[in-house]
């Protein structure tokens, strides 16, 4: 919530192997309230949260074409520290 309003929902979680180190599951914004900074506010809300929890560690990650979530990243003090990459074959 912001204010009254809602206007997306967090999903912040600790790993269950270590519950030193956590992530954000989901971050989720209405649509109409996107474009607003409300992104960089819930994320880092949610590393609050995960402070609270016992976290030490916040581990994030994204697609390296979601521009937007790697800016949020960068804005709370997130380092990158790697690439991960997938291959598939159907």
């Amino acid at each position: 919530m912001l204010g009254n309003k809602y206007i997306g929902v967090i999903l912040p979680v600790l790993y269950s192997d270590n519950e030193k180190e956590g992530t954000v599951f989901h971050i989720g914004l209405l649509p109409e309230e996107r474009n607003k900074d409300y992104g960089r506010i819930l994320h880092a809300k949610s590393l609050d949260i995960l402070k609270e929890m016992g976290a030490v560690e916040y581990i994030g990650s994204t697609n390296t074409n979601n521009k937007p979530m790697m800016r949020l990243f960068e804005l709370n003090g997130c380092k990158a520290a790697y690439k991960q990459f997938f291959y598939y074959s159907g």
